[in-house]
């Protein structure tokens, strides 16, 4: 009769964590998928970054051809950027998601050799870049000599999808 009751009673104390555990999950946690995708496009501005809407502190580095901090983004976002210094502009500025984004406008930051940030917006289309001509399509730009960050975003979240850079002679 004894080992009957600490038998029981070792299952009561058992079962009672995965009985709590199974109500918890069951509550969800109140939120929205969009409002979900807007709480981790901040998180991710923060994490890289990014103070009051500003770019993150991602710059490229043109021996490497890379940024650091890397832009680790979702999405397969595909760039393009001149690989050699150019003289004179407009340069152009590319960059392609694969099929699975629900992207469809970037925000594109230029950062410029002082750290001036210049923004444009361009349109995303599936299957094509989204084009931006350096300094054309950004309001009070000029092509300076020095290293251009080059850093897109999704123009309605924030979340940065990726980061590129070219430099001028």
């Amino acid at each position: 009769m004894l080992t009957t009751d600490i038998v029981r009673r070792l299952a009561v104390c058992a079962a009672l964590p995965l009985f709590l555990l199974a109500t918890g999950c069951s509550e969800g946690h109140g939120h929205s998928p969009e409002q979900l995708d807007a709480m981790i496009a901040e998180e991710a501005r923060e994490s890289n970054g990014a103070e009051g809407g500003g770019p993150p502190e991602s710059r490229f580095d043109p021996e490497s051809l890379m940024c650091e901090p890397a832009v680790d983004a979702s999405g397969g976002w595909r760039t393009e950027a001149p690989r050699e210094a150019v003289e004179e502009g407009p340069v152009e500025l590319g960059a392609m998601a694969s099929e699975e984004t629900d992207v469809t406008g970037t925000e594109v930051t230029v950062v410029d050799p002082d750290g001036e940030p210049l923004t444009a917006a361009t349109a995303v289309e599936e299957d094509e870049w989204a084009v931006s001509e350096f300094p054309d399509d950004f309001e009070g730009a000029e092509l300076t000599s020095g290293v251009h960050t080059v850093l897109w975003a999704d123009e309605e979240s924030g979340a940065q999808l990726a980061c590129d850079g070219f430099e001028v002679d």
